[in-house]
């Protein structure tokens, strides 16, 4: 490999390479190179990178466990390759959180750079360059599985984030006023440019800081997925705000952020979706097209007059958990008739059938009802007989479209229905409950 010194374009993605060939360096003309794996040896280690300074495009560099020597790093001379646009660093496994943090405060790529992953990082904080207002042309910012990480680096003064993905940050309890803004910048709008935020998977997370400031002007999709541990509020005002996405954390009862641009909202888990339901009584989102619960205990209530029943929302409830003493899960006011302008799903959905107390009733209503004699039948075939028996349906009206899937056995049933006809929910809902609590 070596010998080919005029070789320009090195395509290794769909490879199962596990270290680089001996003497890279050499390749001095090298325009485009997938990703570069650090060896433990002289002829495949880092200072290998040091001369192809003509890469452009993406660069990986992987298992930076095997640089020990932080100075090392240096000889990779990443401040020279002004051509490459999207950088990852990620290591495999490693122990000596000094070393990793010397070696990355030693890789600091050129200012021009548009995107930036750093995977498994073992240091418990990041060099100041992670984040620096330098970096004006960042437009994409991920952060992966650095578990020993305890604090965010300060982001929000990158002046072209759009988008910034943070999951396993097992170490982070707190995001505080750090992550903002630092002191070289403390009159710049937070996050001025950013569209999209997603904080995932971090265990430990327990409060989220929210400045006083008009941070997140432009955001258009916020998630915040498996923390366990958070308390505390959103930030309260989002204006730009289309999709918010809440799963998995039980302790977040807040509130919505005022949001008039809010198009779609999903909630799972008990607690969020009964705070959820009462701060969409209050504040009534006018642009609302798709709402979707999930995963709730407890039974909800819509209230009266509430327009997200009345107008033009898509309505997904999944998952809804259910015991034959509780009342309905969902409360819809009075006799609440679903028209052609009710964009409904239905899906019913039952999980371990030994359990003679216990069900899933799962729905989110597409369509509009009638359940006649296709639904009777499609429902006889897919659940088990103790079930099915009872279930008496309408079968005066057909319907549009009717679907049925099983899994395994039976244990699993998913029923979905269509049609443009008036039906009054109540009914429909309590014919299957009725079957189900016996």
């Amino acid at each position: 490999m070596q010998n080919l010194v005029n070789l320009c374009h090195l395509h290794i993605d769909d490879t199962r390479i596990r270290e680089m060939p001996r003497g890279m360096g050499m390749l001095s003309h090298l325009q485009h190179l997938d990703f570069f794996i650090v060896g433990k040896d002289k002829e495949n280690g880092i200072k290998e990178l040091g001369t192809l300074s003509n890469l452009h495009g993406s660069l990986s560099i992987k298992n930076l466990e095997n640089v020990t020597r932080s100075n090392e790093a240096l000889k990779a001379r990443m401040m020279d390759k002004k051509h490459i646009n999207h950088l990852s660093l990620g290591w495999s496994n490693g122990t000596d959180f000094q070393t990793e943090l010397d070696v990355l405060c030693k890789l600091k790529p050129h200012p021009g750079l548009e995107s930036l992953t750093i995977r498994r990082y073992h240091g418990t904080i990041f060099p100041d360059w992670v984040g620096n207002f330098s970096y004006h042309n960042m437009t994409c910012l991920r952060l992966f599985d650095c578990n020993n990480c305890c604090v965010l680096p300060s982001l929000g003064q990158l002046p072209s984030l759009k988008e910034l993905y943070i999951s396993y940050l097992n170490s982070v309890k707190t995001v505080d006023a750090g992550f903002y803004n630092n002191e070289d910048c403390p009159s710049v709008t937070p996050f001025s440019s950013l569209e999209t935020l997603e904080i995932k998977r971090m265990c430990c997370w327990e409060l989220w800081s929210i400045p006083e400031s008009d941070a997140f002007p432009l955001l258009k999709s916020l998630t915040i997925e498996d923390c366990p541990k958070l308390r505390g509020d959103l930030p309260n005002h989002l204006p730009a705000l289309e999709t918010l996405t809440i799963t998995y954390c039980e302790l977040l009862v807040s509130s919505l952020p005022r949001a008039p641009t809010l198009k779609r909202l999903e909630v799972e888990g008990s607690q969020v979706v009964e705070s959820m339901i009462k701060a969409i009584t209050s504040i009534e989102p006018t642009c609302l097209q798709h709402l979707k619960l999930s995963h709730c205990s407890s039974a909800i209530s819509f209230p009266e007059n509430q327009q997200i029943i009345k107008g033009n929302v898509e309505i997904d409830l999944v998952y809804m958990f259910r015991r034959s003493n509780d009342t309905d899960m969902v409360d819809w006011p009075g006799e609440t008739v679903l028209t052609h302008e009710s964009k409904f799903k239905f899906e019913l959905v039952l999980n371990d059938f030994t359990g003679k107390k216990d069900m899933i009733f799962c729905g989110v209503f597409d369509g509009h009802d009638p359940l006649g004699h296709r639904l009777s039948q499609c429902i006889r075939d897919n659940l088990p007989s103790k079930l099915s028996a009872p279930i008496k349906l309408s079968q005066e009206k057909a319907m549009k479209h009717c679907h049925a899937n099983a899994t395994n056995g039976g244990s699993h049933s998913d029923v979905h229905v269509e049609d443009n006809q008036n039906m009054s929910f109540p009914s429909w809902e309590g014919t299957f409950m009725r079957c189900f609590s016996e």
